[in-house]
């Protein structure tokens, strides 16, 4: 949640600016946690950031933005309360993406749920396959964690013998297999 406040803040906005914010949103409504006698303070909850206004925000110099992040909260919290036990993780935090980058007001545009992808969601591929769609289906009877112990099983565990990775390209896609590279490092 930390990560989509501070790029919704982040437009127009110097990353001493943003940090600053994010500091200050952090030292009013985070708890405080002590580290070999440092203080420090928890990002807070989405559901605290949704209880503000922006005139709250306004007051504390966050400028135009300022409406955005808790009506921004306030759709997390609802996403999150009506996702329950059935999403979680990555692909749960994704679909709140989603859903923000569909929904006015925001603050989250194409370029701000890119970010986001990249960097909360370690989504490399978000910039490297910029206009590319994916359906992914499961075969029935498979859950997304069995199906996820599966996935690439010979590069997993000490007795891997893998060694070479071929990538193709064909057709008139020739930036794919620049593009699959970094991944496979």
């Amino acid at each position: 949640f930390e990560c989509i406040v501070s790029y919704i803040l982040s437009p127009q906005a110097h990353m001493t600016l943003t940090k600053r914010r994010i500091g200050l949103l952090a030292r009013q409504l985070g708890a405080e946690v002590s580290l070999d006698g440092d203080r420090y303070w928890t990002f807070p909850e989405a559901r605290v950031v949704a209880r503000l206004e922006g005139t709250d925000l306004r007051q504390q110099g966050f400028g135009y933005r300022s409406d955005r992040v808790p009506l921004a909260a306030r759709r997390v919290v609802r996403a999150l309360e009506n996702a329950g036990d059935s999403v979680c993780g990555q692909r749960l935090w994704g679909r709140i993406v989603q859903g923000l980058l569909r929904a006015p007001g925001t603050g989250v545009g194409p370029k701000v749920a890119k970010c986001i992808q990249l960097f909360a969601l370690d989504r490399m591929d978000s910039v490297l396959f910029r206009d590319a769609a994916v359906d992914v289906r499961l075969q029935a009877g498979i859950g997304e964690s069995e199906e996820r112990d599966r996935r690439a099983s010979s590069y997993k565990g000490p007795s891997s013998e893998s060694r070479v990775v071929l990538i193709l390209g064909g057709g008139n896609v020739a930036s794919l297999p620049v593009m699959a590279i970094p991944t496979k490092l």
